[in-house]
């Protein structure tokens, strides 16, 4: 804008000594004074041109000075998106060596075998981790199901909580389903943090207050107590649990919750159910290795990464909005589809919701619509399809970003107008 004005006023200037000139020409001539070596008059023609001199002169010099100052602006600007550049693609490099050093090992039913307890050890690399992280949280999102299917928002929810987000202009505006904000959170919390000693204790601690503590204490439960399948564990938890109806699961799920209150408390497990408990518990104990280990030191640092990436650009000065949006492309170029995936469910969980959902430590406050960097970049633009799992859809928490999958005409239109907001 700067220098569009000045280059403006430069020539302005240019022209109007131009001008200035042409009018004296035109005076002079006008009083019988002819320029012209024939009739050259040496007395007046220093002065006349002193004159035009006196008056353009200035005028000359501020255009130059103004085309001096871009010059120096350019050259600026120039070393500033040489080290902008520098620093961006070096985030990207990061991000490629983050996804290249990835694995995740586990065990998985042994193939062309009949033997149910049969395992062989799967290894993922690079891209194909997040593949498996998401195959975690869909299978714990079916497990702990029971747990949230008879439940309002109430049911779920602290009471300040709960009022807080309904004073959050971006989910009032979008509409977003209580119920399923604090499923996601929940769920990625446990697949991020893992269900050990120390990740139960960190999730307890980030819900306080936010959710209903007996929920929260049946799901980490219940998701601790699947181990891995190579374990001595395995066949207990499939018979007392996989293959059993919600009733059940919940019923046993409370006997061993209670059971636990109790001998904390006394030191004696309860009489009553005792045999169902002491069942329940051979696969129990918190010394076994858990299914769901969690994934912090795999995506804490990779997520933190990309947050800054997004942020270098966005918040310069000097590069316009069709600018930041080429050099968001490079990096989501580098995302495959499970990466999106994973970085939908972060971005809904409180771990990711200051990238448009929440300001941070704030969920009654919305982030500034300039800050919605999801939706003003198109940054899940090409996920697969709508719907992440279970009639939850990506737009029902982004609908302005446009789809590459789908198109919804509505949406378009105000993406239009958010656009022009910016």
């Amino acid at each position: 804008m700067l220098k569009n004005f000045l280059l403006g006023l430069a020539w302005i200037f240019i022209f109007s000594g131009f001008v200035i000139v042409v009018c004296f020409l035109i005076i002079a001539h006008n009083d019988g004074y002819v320029l012209g070596f024939s009739q050259l008059d040496y007395n007046f023609t220093p002065k006349f041109f002193t004159m035009i001199g006196s008056v353009i002169g200035p005028l000359i010099s501020a255009s130059g000075f103004f085309f001096l100052y871009l010059n120096f602006r350019e050259q600026q600007n120039s070393r500033h998106i040489d080290k902008l550049e520098s620093k961006f693609y070096q985030m990207v490099k990061f991000h490629r060596d983050n996804v290249s050093e990835m694995t995740f090992s586990y065990f998985e039913k042994k193939k062309n075998t009949p033997d149910q307890t049969a395992t062989e050890m799967v290894t993922a690399e690079k891209r194909k981790v997040f593949k498996s992280i998401y195959s975690q949280f869909e299978t714990l999102y079916h497990e702990v199901e029971f747990l949230f299917k008879d439940k309002n928002e109430v049911e779920i929810y602290g009471d300040g909580y709960i009022e807080k987000l309904r004073q959050n202009n971006t989910i009032i505006e979008r509409n977003i389903d209580l119920k399923n904000y604090a499923k996601l959170d929940i769920l990625y919390l446990i697949i991020f943090f893992g269900v050990g000693k120390d990740g139960i204790n960190t999730i307890k601690q980030i819900t306080k207050e936010k959710y209903q503590i007996d929920l929260v204490d049946q799901i980490l439960e219940y998701a601790a107590f699947k181990p891995t399948r190579e374990g001595g564990y395995w066949v207990d938890w499939v018979s007392n649990f996989r293959d059993t109806q919600s009733l059940e699961k919940e019923s046993k799920l409370r006997i061993i919750l209670d059971g636990r209150q109790s001998f904390a408390a006394t030191g004696e497990r309860p009489e009553s159910n005792k045999a169902e408990y002491q069942k329940a518990l051979i696969y129990a104990p918190h010394s076994f290795d858990k299914y769901y280990g969690g994934h912090q030191f795999r995506l804490g640092h990779y997520f933190r990464n990309l947050f800054q990436a997004v942020m270098c650009i966005h918040t310069d000065k000097i590069l316009t909005y069709d600018e930041k949006k080429e050099y968001t492309k490079v990096l989501k170029a580098q995302l495959s589809t499970f990466e999106l995936i994973i970085f939908f469910i972060s971005s809904v969980s409180q771990l990711g919701r200051s990238w448009e959902l929440e300001r941070k430590g704030n969920p009654e406050k919305a982030v500034d619509f300039n800050y919605q960097l999801i939706t003003i970049y198109n940054f899940i633009r090409n996920l697969p399809n709508r719907e992440l799992i279970d009639g939850i859809t990506y737009s029902s928490f982004y609908p302005l970003v446009s789809y590459e999958t789908y198109n919804d005409n509505d949406a378009r239109e105000k993406r239009k107008l958010f656009r022009d907001r910016l």
